[in-house]
């Protein structure tokens, strides 16, 4: 059983309600421990709602209480860690750094989450994350655009309660839900509505601070009246029946979104949403689909008009399939887990357990910690699954096995680095080398020497170097070796970017022109579901993999038996882990286009890896109309990026994409010198 201490902003009141996004996920985290039998001790101020332990502190009354209250806050924490058995503090305040209590000789780990722009953090926050305090974002958007994103566990991205009473019926009214602030930006939701002929209904608290209240006075109160209304707090069925109702909810936020709990609650409840095109809102919201993005009043005023376009069944479909509550809690209660058996930087820290694993045998009784390890690193690729690189050593066997693991005292699997030794070369390799890339070690936060170590621990078995082509910035082998440029990839970088603004617009005008064709000749796109076969999919990508390159004379790369009878086992290991991605454009007498894409397992990249048309059917594009579905898929599912991987040909850079650089690594044996 685990008790987790969780340490709210100390000027707001926790509740599953609460004007504030950190104090409703608190909330729910507080709720999830306790349902799963754990103790949750929630330091938080009075007025606060939870199901576990609440350590009430004095809600301060004015800025002026400021420094007061962080130094009652400290002393509080210090004494709740000083009594309780804690696995593990969690922090959720914007100001945690000023009332994170020195580190004790032997404690529990922290947890940070930002909930707000990493911009808005005192800058020496980023100096805190190490071994011992852990930091993460509240989206990918929002860990894709911190400018020390590499300090960063991987995001867990927010949920909502999907479990609530929903509508098809929709009223006249435009809604806009959260506290009333210059940031949350109702003015511009007024005016638009105003333009649009359309009643507004403001939902929300004015928080007890001066800029809110004059904000409050000068700029919401004078335009309310016929076509405005102020509701104040909503909360309980009151919040649902305004949400079901609504005909669409408005966000015209100022600043980036790091998230959207409303955008999220709105779509819950069958509800279309209509927002500024900023923070993590384009990643929420499939524009056109289960909402409108919009840039400027006078859009917004237009996109109001013509909301009732959007099928409310499809917003409601879509916040269940990707929003859920139960789908956070369950990562949060799984981080908790993983941290609170990592060994603390304040504890003496025993030395690191060094292991070579030289079998396949060996190899596939990792196969559980190694997924485990790829998922807590938040640099992994598909390339480095074992979901991808047992089935390649099973397929290939290059030569012997050198597969370097570096385990905690307590046992945990902290860092792999997967090579083999080359029988022509005398050099070691990394496993899916010439099929893969990005090949690089896997590592838990604040194991990256560990990883460096094991590396050089290998070149003691006897050979001269060890060679890695194609490592990006990030890796945890290139920071302490000298490295040579390598052959760059080439990416669609998506971070806060509407597709329109990432596809160049002669694409988009090739799309609208073979979409159209399609169209009329019956051409139907179709992806890979959760319980298809993706065996008989992979069928038809080679079978047009090989027309495409017969059509030229020459044989593809998939014309080898093995490297088929690889990617047949190694996508069916991926499509069980959720990391396969496979359209078929299908022609009304059969398959002519197919494009395998691959994602991480945090699901912020897809990779595409290889495609295959049929050239009797070229006037209809079908392999464009393949790769496309990847890119709309990708982008829709938001991600970061969309990679097209090494190799700089020109139809990559059609799509938009930018070269990313590479690095190779050459680590050579160090020799012993005789006296």
């Amino acid at each position: 059983m685990l008790t987790v201490l969780s340490v709210a902003f100390p000027f707001v009141p926790v509740a599953p309600d609460a004007p504030g996004g950190a104090e409703q996920v608190l909330a729910m985290l507080d709720a999830a421990l306790v349902d799963a039998g754990h103790r949750s001790l929630v330091i938080a101020c009075e007025g606060s709602n939870v199901r576990g332990e609440l350590v009430a502190t004095p809600r301060p009354r004015d800025g002026e209480d400021r420094d007061r209250a962080w130094t009652y806050y400290q002393q509080t924490i210090s004494r709740v860690l000083a009594r309780e058995p804690v696995s593990i503090v969690h922090y959720h305040g914007l100001d945690f750094h000023a009332y994170l209590p020195p580190p004790p000789p032997s404690g529990p780990p922290t947890l940070v989450t930002l909930h707000l722009p990493t911009g808005w953090y005192d800058p020496r926050v980023k100096d805190l994350a190490g071994p011992h305090v852990y930091l993460h974002a509240v989206s990918r958007s929002q860990h894709d655009e911190c400018a020390w994103r590499e300090r960063l566990l991987p995001p867990i991205d927010n949920g909502v309660r999907t479990d609530v009473p929903w509508s098809l019926d929709k009223g006249r009214y435009a809604l806009m839900l959260g506290r009333v602030c210059p940031q949350k930006n109702q003015r511009d939701a007024i005016a638009a509505c105003t333009r649009a002929g359309v009643p507004l209904l403001i939902a929300g608290d004015v928080l007890p601070y001066e800029e809110h209240r004059r904000y409050f006075a000068t700029e919401v109160a004078p335009q309310l009246g016929r076509g405005a209304r102020f509701l104040g707090h909503a909360a309980g069925e009151f919040k649902h029946r305004l949400l079901s109702r609504a005909r669409c909810v408005l966000i015209p936020s100022t600043q980036p979104e790091t998230s959207s709990l409303v955008a999220m609650e709105a779509l819950a409840h069958a509800t279309p949403v209509i927002a500024y095109r900023r923070g993590n809102l384009p990643h929420i919201l499939r524009d056109g689909v289960t909402g409108l993005l919009v840039d400027l009043p006078e859009e917004m005023a237009g996109a109001i008009a013509g909301s009732d376009r959007i099928n409310p069944r499809d917003c409601r479909d879509d916040a269940a399939r990707r929003f859920s509550v139960s789908r956070m809690t369950a990562q949060y209660l799984d981080r908790y887990s993983q941290l609170a058996r990592a060994p603390s930087r304040h504890r003496p820290r025993a030395r690191p357990q060094h292991a070579v694993l030289t079998s396949l045998e060996e190899l596939r009784s990792l196969e559980p910690e190694w997924a485990t390890l790829a998922a807590a690193d938040a640099r992994a690729t598909p390339f480095q699954h074992p979901a991808w690189l047992i089935p390649w050593a099973e397929h290939f066997a290059p030569g012997p096995l050198r597969v370097a693991t570096v385990r905690s005292r307590e046992g945990e699997l902290r860092a792999l680095v997967p090579m083999y030794r080359d029988r022509h070369s005398d050099q070691l390799l990394p496993l899916g080398i010439g099929n893969s890339d990005y090949l690089d070690a896997l590592c838990m936060p604040g194991a990256d020497a560990d990883a460096l170590a094991a590396l050089h621990r290998l070149l003691e078995g006897g050979a001269d170097q060890a060679l890695i082509p194609q490592l990006r910035s990030c890796s945890p082998l290139a920071a302490s070796e000298s490295t040579e440029p390598a052959e760059p990839c080439v990416v669609l970088d998506f971070t806060g970017r509407a597709l329109a603004d990432v596809l160049p617009a002669k694409m988009q005008q090739n799309l609208r022109t073979i979409t159209r064709r399609a169209v009329r000749a019956g051409v139907t796109t179709h992806r890979l579901g959760a319980r298809d076969d993706a065996a008989a999919s992979l069928f038809e990508l080679f079978r047009l993999h090989r027309a495409r390159w017969e059509a030229r004379e020459q044989n593809g790369v998939l014309a080898d038996p093995r490297v088929q009878s690889f990617l047949r086992d190694a996508a069916q290991r991926l499509h069980q882990a959720g990391m396969l991605r496979l359209v078929l454009v299908k022609s009304p007498q059969a398959v002519i286009g197919a494009a395998l894409g691959l994602a991480d397992p945090h699901a912020r990249v897809v990779f595409y890896y290889i495609g295959g048309f049929d050239p009797a059917h070229a006037e209809l594009s079908p392999g464009t109309l393949a790769v496309s579905a990847l890119i709309h898929d990708a982008h829709a599912a938001g991600a970061a990026r969309f990679d097209f991987l090494r190799g700089l040909e020109r139809y990559k850079f059609l799509w938009g994409g930018r070269e990313a650089p590479t690095r190779s690594l050459c680590v050579r044996a160090r020799r012993r010198v005789a006296a």
